[in-house]
């Protein structure tokens, strides 16, 4: 037990040793390049609790899978406010619905990794709406439609799937 608190400090302090060394860098490249000031590269310091939590996760994966919900939406955000940064926010007026699928993909990312299916509700509401919401700005209902028939016929095999596996361990 004592080797397992020593070895998880030894983690602990090279990840906050990391995530200074990153913070650093991120203000020294400001000093370097004016263009890529605090101003500009401030998303990633978002990435911070994203160090802190991949360790916590690599731990023990199925026990703490929970974690990766607030890895995925904190590592979409902050790729997302970089590039509104570096292109315009007024694109905000259109890719808002990243704001959907940003959770979405971490109710897939926490299904994948424990692979519960109560996880994959959340995640396709919410990247179903998404793409909805980006087929309506875009004009093009052919994604709503294609969108609609792939959740329709998941729910379908997935129904059909479940009686199966009920029926069998009903019969044992």
């Amino acid at each position: 037990m004592t080797n397992m608190k020593t070895f998880n400090g030894k983690i602990a302090s090279a990840v906050f040793g990391a995530i200074l060394v990153g913070i650093g860098f991120i203000f020294l490249i400001g000093n370097f390049f004016p263009s890529l000031s605090i101003d500009m590269l401030w998303p990633f310091f978002m990435l911070v609790p994203v160090g802190i939590l991949i360790p916590i996760w690599f731990l023990d994966r199925r026990k703490n899978a929970g974690v990766l919900i607030p890895i995925t939406i904190l590592s979409f955000y902050a790729c997302y406010f970089l590039w509104l940064n570096f292109t315009s926010w007024e694109n905000v007026e259109y890719t808002w619905p990243n704001f959907l699928i940003g959770p979405g993909l971490s109710f897939l990312a926490v299904y994948f990794a424990n692979k519960r299916w109560e996880f994959t509700i959340p995640a396709f509401i919410l990247l179903l709406l998404g793409a909805i919401f980006y087929s309506e700005l875009m004009d093009d209902t052919i994604i709503i439609a294609l969108a609609l028939i792939a959740v329709g016929l998941f729910l379908i095999l997935r129904f059909l799937f479940a009686n199966k596996d009920n029926q069998v361990s009903e019969i044992k």
